[in-house]
């Protein structure tokens, strides 16, 4: 996936990234979630890696992608799942000094049956959990923040981000 800070500007390999981040920040931990929107025959998904200062804030890095239009909302809502698993995941394995304890993992679904993202609630958290992270570091809403208010507000109508040739605007 392509990375750039919420201005636009390429990150280049986020492992390193967040290894250099974190280096300068110490005991500080990541977030990263997911979440789409349908516009027209596409969906968007924008996923960020939030670089959380406890109690101060955080950086926002992100990557979007466009797709033709997902209809079925089990198959929209894995993607958006599996995008984070693999980010999480790749971050992992490249980031020295990133642990399962201070990475967490927001899903943008619903725990509550009565809402229509319980879909894949019970699916997503059993694959999550694969990457040994502790159940306390795997957020659904209305917790799961990087996902469901920061990559949300990169999917805003008002909002375009540029990346790499391409525009894509609300």
């Amino acid at each position: 996936m392509f990375f750039t800070k919420t201005n636009g500007t390429p990150v280049g390999d986020i492992s390193t990234y967040i290894e250099k981040w974190l280096d300068a920040n110490h005991g500080q931990e990541v977030f990263i979630g997911t979440d789409s929107r349908q516009r027209g025959k596409h969906t968007h998904y924008v996923t960020v890696v939030v670089l959380h200062k406890k109690n101060r804030g955080g950086h926002v890095l992100l990557a979007q992608e466009v797709h033709p239009r997902k209809t079925v909302l089990m198959n929209r809502l894995w993607h958006e799942v599996s995008l984070t698993y693999d980010v999480a995941g790749e971050v992992l394995k490249g980031v020295k000094g990133l642990t399962p304890e201070n990475l967490q993992v927001h899903l943008d679904i619903n725990p509550d049956p009565i809402h229509a993202s319980n879909v894949v609630y019970k699916a997503a958290l059993g694959y999550v959990k694969s990457l040994g992270l502790p159940d306390a570091n795997i957020l659904a809403k209305p917790d799961a923040a990087a996902a469901s208010f920061a990559a949300d507000n990169f999917l805003l109508p008002a909002r375009t981000i540029e990346f790499g040739e391409a525009t894509v605007s609300g």
